[in-house]
């Protein structure tokens, strides 16, 4: 079986073959997650999950031995995760009996969900529901107003405070989102303070805010690591309270924030901007962050700020990606298709780090299996495959993860390919035959080293005069990103007819 994730134990099954109901491991899940404070509701949906889940791994072909598959419960956090493995030849993705608990995860029956193909040394699905109960989060309808389009701007000079925020703010923070976007910021996260204040008090979410003369949080930037221990944290959760914009906020926020990170040993901020307008990316420009890549139509339609493109029908929201080194970036080799080449030696060259670029695989031949993990965030409707190493059978295990995805109609497939894999350099043409096109250059967002990300639309329509960016460099990247779909697309259509 492969290794768990870090947690603290609290439950472990094994079942062989037919011996046992799926059902049992239900049981199990649904009594634990209401001992840990699990409201009810998600609770039955994590037990409907874990039973789907245990049922399609049971049905699976295990060779010659009786199928095995063990199930372990962890408290992580402020989450309760729930592990399915088994050794199992994994199915693709598009099986019927597979697609169930995907589709119970698109409906949101829990808080995130992911699978994992380790080949030879098993398979392992992840789900997680919070510990706490969302019930329990408050209405912020009830304690606060979203505010109107033309809210009255505080005068200059207004009193504020730029400090890093304490774990016992988090509710304020969640009541100045609720402001500014109502209840359509896409990350969820933000509503809930609990879960905020756990990230802060354990170091994984370092938040600046700006605090007015009332007490309220009018500003917020945060970084957030991806688990202990790294080394590179996501830049994102900005927001200023309209009231307050043109006071110069983001610019201080974000000069206090690169502080504290390199005090704390981060080597360097990724940050993922919105494009329908410019405000936070000329706050990362200004804080010497650089455009790296595209992430188009990655956020859904719905989402609004206020006195933002409030007064026209939005195609879903696209992303500009941006890197800034803070110290201590090792010299690395980012292996990339031929055809990225140029593309990627231009985004690099701009970071302030040491890259050599290698298209080539020389003599590279597979020397293992493929390891993917397929993460879906439905919230978003998008969903990414995470390739840590390519192996044998990386078409197939590609297509097979695409066709799944493609059945549940998720909207955008991200996926995120490793720069030290020297097997990277060869698989464009695999990636180019699914309609996989150009997204971003990711600097150190792995502990081992850079991602190259490509993404599919799934038939979507897409405006790309929308995508705004604030300097000639991010335009004349989204329009590299925009060039290869319509590269991509026109090989595709070409081998349709035959051509």
């Amino acid at each position: 079986m492969s290794a768990p994730t870090e947690g603290l134990p609290v439950l472990s099954m094994t079942f062989v073959g037919d011996a046992t109901p799926p059902a049992a491991a239900g049981i199990a899940v649904y009594d634990t997650a209401m001992k840990q404070s699990v409201c009810s509701i998600s609770a039955r949906h994590l037990r409907n999950v874990v039973e789907e889940l245990v049922q399609e791994s049971l049905e699976r072909e295990h060779g010659s031995d009786p199928a095995e598959v063990k199930v372990v419960i962890l408290i992580r956090g402020d989450r309760l995760v729930v592990e399915v493995h088994d050794k199992g030849i994994p199915a693709a993705n598009d099986d019927p009996v597979l697609a169930i608990p995907h589709e119970l995860a698109r409906l949101g029956f829990v808080a995130e969900f992911k699978i994992a193909l380790h080949g030879h040394s098993g398979n392992v699905a992840v789900c997680e529901v919070d510990l706490h109960c969302a019930e329990d989060r408050p209405a912020f309808h009830d304690v606060e107003e979203k505010l109107a389009e033309d809210v009255a701007r505080a005068e200059d000079g207004a009193e504020l405070e730029i400090r890093r925020m304490r774990p016992e703010e988090t509710l304020l923070l969640s009541r100045c989102m609720y402001r500014c976007y109502g209840y359509t910021y896409p990350n969820d996260e933000v509503y809930d303070p609990t879960r905020m204040a756990a990230l802060v008090e354990s170091g994984l979410m370092i938040s600046v805010v700006a605090v007015n003369g009332a007490g309220e949080i009018v500003g917020h930037v945060s970084a957030t690591l991806a688990a202990a221990g790294s080394l590179c944290a996501e830049a994102g959760k900005m927001v200023v309270d309209p009231r307050y914009r043109g006071h110069g906020l983001a610019g201080k926020m974000v000069l206090l924030q690169r502080d504290i990170v390199k005090e704390v040993g981060l080597r360097g901020l990724w940050s993922e901007c919105v494009t329908n307008h410019l405000f936070s990316q000329l706050s990362e420009l200004k804080s010497g962050a650089q455009e790296t890549g595209v992430f188009l139509a990655t956020i859904e339609a719905e989402t609004t700020m206020v006195g933002i493109d409030t007064k026209k029908k939005q195609q879903r929201h696209s992303l500009i990606a941006f890197f800034r080194a803070i110290s201590g970036v090792p010299k690395r080799t980012i292996h990339v298709p031929e055809h990225y080449a140029d593309l990627t030696r231009k985004i690099v060259g701009k970071l302030a780090i040491e890259r050599e670029i290698v298209s080539t695989a020389g003599s590279w031949s597979p020397s293992g299996p493929t390891r993917i993990h397929l993460t879906l965030v439905p919230t978003r409707n998008v969903a990414f495959i995470d390739v840590s190493t390519i192996g044998e059978n990386f078409a197939d295990h590609l297509a097979d993860q695409l066709a799944g995805l493609l059945a549940l109609r998720v909207d955008a497939v991200y996926l995120d390919l490793p720069a030290n894999d020297p097997g990277t350099a060869t698989v464009g043409q695999v990636t180019e035959g699914l309609e996989f096109f150009f997204s971003a250059v990711l600097p150190e967002l792995r502990t081992d080293g850079d991602v190259l990300r490509l993404q599919f639309l799934n038939e979507l329509t897409l405006d790309i005069s929308q995508v705004k960016s604030a300097s000639p460099e991010g335009r004349a990247l989204v329009a590299a990103v925009e060039s290869d779909r319509q590269r991509v697309y026109d090989l595709s259509r070409n081998r349709r007819l035959g051509k």
